[in-house]
């Protein structure tokens, strides 16, 4: 019984270890997070997200963002006279959606 304990733990261990980790932040300021930076792991159907809003007065400079494990993300671009919206959906590695890694647009 104690070995099938063990084993049980051991595989638990290796699927969290190997699951994707997604940061999750509420806001960000100045490329800092004004919340408690946290970890979420995507379930089935989810993927990391993070969303950039810039100014559209021509210096396209960061206002906020905010990144989280999304179910049917899609990633997008939203253009007004006020401001640019960036939300990009990411899968590939680990915090992916940190806010230190530029925007690859497709």
């Amino acid at each position: 019984m104690e070995t099938l304990l063990k084993l049980g733990l051991s595989l638990l261990c290796i699927e969290i270890a190997l699951a994707l980790r997604c940061r999750q932040c509420r806001g960000y300021t100045n490329m800092n997070c004004h919340h408690r930076m946290e970890t979420c792991f995507p379930s089935d159907g989810e993927s990391c997200m993070i969303r950039r809003v810039f100014s559209s007065d021509g210096e396209n400079k960061l206002q906020s963002a905010e990144s989280k494990c999304v179910k049917d993300c899609q990633s997008k671009e939203d253009i007004s006279d006020f401001q640019t919206v960036v939300t990009t959906c990411c899968s590939g590695f680990d915090f992916c959606n940190d806010i230190d890694v530029p925007i690859m647009l497709q």
